[in-house]
């Protein structure tokens, strides 16, 4: 799964803002998929770690020792431990976070602005993960704001 979003938040992140590190907390793996595909070509030298898979522990010793001057996207899934059992835990302090959910793609791809709907289309996530669906309620939505009329009583 690629998003221009994600892609364009990332190179932001590691070539514009020149940040090391960058921790991704995906706490409903939503873009695991994502990660596992190539970066985009700007920031192809990134590594990415998936804490997940490479323990906490591993993780630390690369950032720090073994890697002290490489970028890398750390990437974790699933409920992010409490401090006191957080190996990276001192890493995340001093580097930056990137934050991305499927939802707040959607809503950027429908061009909403109103967090009042954000929390509707939570509800109805099922029905926007198909992009066909996603596209005629753009139309629906783009139709209804050309004629003018009223957003909210959508």
């Amino acid at each position: 799964m690629k998003h221009e979003e994600v892609d364009k938040a990332l190179v932001q992140k590691f070539n514009t803002e020149a940040q090391r590190l960058v921790f991704w907390h995906d706490t409903e793996a939503e873009f695991a998929g994502y990660v596992q595909a190539e970066l985009p070509e700007e920031i192809a030298n990134v590594k990415v770690l998936n804490v997940t898979e490479v323990g906490g522990f591993k993780t630390k010793l690369m950032i720090e020792l073994e890697e002290p001057e490489t970028q890398f996207l750390v990437y974790s899934t699933g409920e992010q431990p409490p401090m006191h059992e957080d190996f990276l835990f001192d890493i995340r302090l001093y580097s930056d976070v990137f934050e991305a959910d499927v939802l707040s793609l959607w809503f950027k791809e429908l061009g909403l602005s109103s967090l009042q709907l954000k929390s509707h289309l939570k509800k109805r996530k099922v029905f926007c993960q198909s992009q066909r669906r996603r596209s005629q309620l753009n139309q629906l939505l783009e139709s209804n704001l050309s004629g003018h009329e009223d957003p909210t009583s959508l």
